[in-house]
């Protein structure tokens, strides 16, 4: 199979793509076997290798791991206290304040405001923010306290067992 290429187009395009980083700056038809672009490629091999080492090093560390269990624990604890607050107190309010389709609303000039909807939302906040204040904030609170003071507990609590258990995982 025959090419219609001349060797001024390639040069072209290699020097094209040779100012992305992909081959040596200065190349040539001479430079590829020349140790000029075998110091270019071990070198950016490298760099190459110490940047996905560092990447490493941050995916696994504490911080980005307990971001991630956080994030899917919160995605599906708000999934839950919304499912709740629909399934329960929505209904809840709608029966105290008239029952029926139009309870927990009412109408202006044809508009319908529901304030039901509002009041589901304020009360699903509280439910949140109850719940993270209770099973994280205050457990931590008091960890930190025993630490400060030089006493470790007899006992890891179960807060303190699942990132134990979520770090082993984690290391592995």
């Amino acid at each position: 199979m025959k090419c219609n290429v001349d060797q001024e187009h390639v040069v072209a395009v290699i020097r094209k793509i040779s100012l992305l980083g992909a081959i040596p700056p200065k190349f040539g038809s001479s430079v590829l076997g020349s140790p000029m672009a075998a110091n270019w490629t071990a070198s950016n091999q490298r760099k190459k290798t110490n940047m996905l080492a560092g990447f490493k090093k941050f995916i696994m560390g504490g911080n980005v791991i307990d971001l991630a269990v956080g994030v899917v624990i919160g995605a599906a604890f708000g999934a839950l206290v919304a499912s709740f607050t629909s399934s329960f107190i929505t209904p809840l309010i709608a029966l105290i304040s008239g029952g029926g389709e139009t309870g927990g609303t009412f109408k202006v000039d044809g508009q319908v405001f529901n304030y039901g909807a509002f009041i589901t939302a304020i009360i699903t906040f509280l439910l949140t923010a109850a719940v993270v204040y209770l099973a994280i904030v205050v457990p931590m609170n008091k960890l930190k306290e025993r630490r400060a003071a030089g006493e470790e507990a007899a006992e890891p609590t179960s807060e303190e067992k699942m990132v134990a258990l979520l770090e082993k995982i984690a290391s592995k």
